[in-house]
């Protein structure tokens, strides 16, 4: 395990999320709310979107897991406490409504928020009927996502040191 600094992190974030693709790494900070990002397949466009929501949310000092299939964040969630979870739902190996109602029916009442391009009403219905706290369609603005994780944190008391979970 290699332990580097925020601001080494952040001025070499493009170096790191590829050496975690390439290698299948977890990344994570130890500090702040606490985030796995699981990206759609191989898409380069959710690549970048991963990035830019990494790096968005280091920057208000959440810490960042990436993880990049439903496998890898199932496994993952199992080992490690969070108090929010973002998920994708056309993830590799395990989708993520699947993901989640895997995770309901095993007592893991994480809040989670679904990040996806599934806009479809029906979409939308199996996401809540899975278990997610709220559903947000691409593309979105920044700005919403952090209003919606505000909102989580607190309709569910989640303090500002606590753990959050994004996999998409």
């Amino acid at each position: 395990m290699k332990t580097v600094s925020v601001t080494e992190f952040r001025s070499n974030i493009k170096r790191y999320l590829d050496i975690a693709q390439e290698e299948k790494l977890v990344i994570h900070r130890s500090k702040g709310s606490s985030f796995v990002i699981v990206p759609l397949e191989d898409d380069k466009d959710d690549l970048i979107l991963n990035e830019i929501i990494q790096e968005h949310l280091l920057g208000k000092n959440h810490n960042v897991t990436s993880v990049f299939s439903g496998d890898e964040a199932q496994e993952i969630i199992y080992t490690k406490t969070f108090d929010l979870m973002l998920l994708d739902v056309n993830v590799p190996n395990i989708n993520g409504f699947e993901l989640l109602k895997d995770l309901r029916d095993s007592g893991i009442k994480t809040p989670a928020i679904f990040l996806t391009s599934a806009h479809m009403l029906e979409d939308v219905e199996k996401g809540f009927k899975s278990g997610c706290d709220d559903y947000i369609k691409k593309p979105f603005e920044l700005r919403e996502l952090d209003l919606r994780i505000e909102n989580i944190k607190r309709l569910h008391n989640i303090s500002p040191s606590n753990n959050i979970l994004i996999s998409f």
